[in-house]
């Protein structure tokens, strides 16, 4: 016997077990979803729907009642049969007939007294895992208020229907008013099917799984109620449009600070704009819709902290405009690279595949009369590549002519691309100049530089440009790689040099002009070299001995 007691408490703890562990909701497998006052003689049909949210396979664990003009609740008054599979709907009514004429089909469950509501009374929904439904029963869920005569009241379904909105329920005892949408009163009237009255109870619609909101936010747009330079200084609308509509939203809200919600209401207005006022660049903000399938739906952000800046005016467009940049070369290297401009583009790389050089190469514009400016800058794009040669941002008020022996003030290093808006406006006086320095002794690699879009812009007045006078820098050049080098007449009119050494060896010679294009390139020994193709101006000549390497200044008149 002891043995016999011993395996069936073994079978009742595993049978426990295997109730807790396959996730049994005890009496939370049904839930009321709909109720229905119909149009036809008598008030009927008369209908409550049931679905079946996981397996039951014994119904008469459940049942239902009806709690009638408030007087609290009548308990259970009818309890089901059968068995039932998830995603069924159980349909009861007074009677099949009315109920198959205007539906189409007839109820799982006749039941004369629990379904006999009039559009005023509440109905309860029990479990009890024994059937025996002796007062000791669980309330799953509750439609409408038990202890209140639901005429007037905001669930009041008479002659209508009130159904149970996609993923909510069961409640339990506490009926819950925002989980359920109404009809109205009167709404079926004169109806004799459902399918062609105007109110359609949506009879079997109902999902475990809450409706996706409908409504979508675009992105958000700002309005500047003032103009001002400077950071956190102006007043910001945010303007955030939307898609579609929601009629179950209560409220827009928001948690910014010093906000306030205006523009188009998402519960009645579809496509429309929602605004945020009271808020300052650099502001950060939120909104939120509350209520419906929208609930907690969200959008934010924050307001850029010079958003509102006037657009500053272009005084020169050194890309695209009539003036540009002047390239001056300080210290040249053996290839004679310097800055050049081509289709509003300025470039520059020092590489020389011979080894390690010094080279020193300039933008410089100017002179700017800058009497009258508060402020300038200059913006570029700038694309760096290959090497760690930094780009040097200047200005001076006393420009000497040549780079190399003015004082200039350096308000910021470029080290690597992107997009630059400098403040150069430190520049005073009617002879101001701004320049750009590319300076290596090849130590670390030569970068190739990429200007574009290049302008100096100006919030407020912009200066005046004053004569240019082309920049006059004497070439760094080395005379002694080549001993008892010369050349001569140097400068020349004749049409002629004469290049000579004490080594009495072949040498390569070329010539290039100001901009770095080479016009000569010819081998003499100890020999005249014929220049009558050169215009008037000043050259640069790179003369190669063996290993050795000269370059001197040539001067054409």
């Amino acid at each position: 016997i002891n043995i016999f007691n011993f395996f069936n408490m073994k079978k009742l703890y595993f049978l426990l077990f295997s109730i807790l562990i396959s996730g049994a909701s005890f009496g939370q497998d049904l839930v009321i979803t709909g109720a229905f006052d119909g149009p036809l003689s008598g008030g009927l049909p008369k209908a409550i729907e049931i679905y079946v949210i996981n397996d039951v396979a014994d119904l008469s664990t459940y049942g239902i009642g009806s709690a009638s003009n408030g007087g609290g609740t009548d308990g259970v008054e009818f309890v089901f049969s059968g068995s039932a599979t998830a995603g069924d709907f159980l349909y009861i009514s007074t009677t099949d007939a009315e109920f198959n004429a205007y539906f189409g089909f007839s109820p799982d469950f006749i039941e004369p007294t629990a379904s006999n509501n009039n559009g005023d009374d509440a109905i309860e929904l029990f479990y009890d895992s024994t059937s025996s439904f002796s007062g000791a029963e669980t309330v799953v869920d509750t439609f409408g208020e038990i202890d209140v005569d639901g005429t007037g009241a905001p669930w009041e379904y008479l002659d209508g229907w009130a159904y149970r909105n996609d993923g909510t329920g069961p409640d339990g005892s506490t009926f819950t008013l925002a989980n359920w949408s109404f009809s109205g009163p009167n709404a079926v009237d004169g109806c004799t099917t459902n399918a062609s009255c105007g109110s359609v109870f949506p009879i079997g619609t109902y999902s475990t799984t809450p409706p996706a909101c409908t409504v979508t936010f675009n992105t958000e747009t700002y309005s500047c109620t003032s103009n001002t330079i400077g950071n956190n200084n102006d007043g910001v609308i945010i303007n955030v449009s939307y898609n579609n509509s929601d009629a179950g939203i209560t409220s827009v809200t928001t948690t910014a600070v010093g906000g306030s919600i205006g523009g188009d209401n998402p519960a009645v207005i579809a496509d429309g704009t929602i605004t945020i006022l009271g808020l300052m660049e650099g502001d950060a903000w939120d909104l939120t819709l509350n209520g419906g399938d929208c609930d907690g739906t969200t959008i934010s952000g924050t307001v850029g902290a010079d958003i509102c800046d006037p657009a500053p005016n272009t005084c020169f467009d050194l890309s695209g405009g009539a003036e540009l940049f002047e390239s001056v070369t300080v210290v040249p290297n053996t290839d004679m690279d310097e800055w050049t401009e081509s289709s509003g583009t300025y470039s520059m790389n020092g590489f020389v595949g011979g080894g390690e050089e010094d080279i020193e190469t300039w933008l410089v514009f100017g002179p700017l009369d800058m009497t009258s400016v508060s402020d300038l800058v200059l913006s570029f794009d700038a694309s760096e590549q290959f090497g760690t040669t930094d780009l040097v941002i200047t200005y001076t008020s006393t420009y000497s002519g040549c780079p190399s022996t003015t004082t200039w003030v350096t308000p910021q290093t470029i080290t690597a691309s992107g997009n630059y808006d400098l403040d150069v406006s430190g520049a005073t006086g009617t002879q101001a100049y701004i320049g750009i320095q590319y300076v290596d002794d090849g130590a670390d690699g030569y970068s190739s530089w990429s200007l574009s879009n290049v302008a100096l812009n100006a919030y407020g007045s912009c200066p005046t440009l004053g004569t240019r006078t082309p920049s006059n820098c004497p070439l760094s050049v080395d005379d002694n790689k080549i001993s008892d080098f010369s050349i001569y007449p140097n400068p020349t009119n004749k049409g002629f040099v004469n290049i000579s050494s004490r080594v009495s060896s072949k040498m390569n010679v070329s010539v290039y002009d100001i901009l770095g294009k080479q016009v000569i390139k010819k081998s003499v020994l100890n020999d005249r070299l014929d220049v009558s193709s050169l215009k008037a101006g000043v050259y640069i000549m790179k003369i190669t001995q063996g290993k050795a390497v000269s370059t001197k200044k040539l001067v054409i008149e």
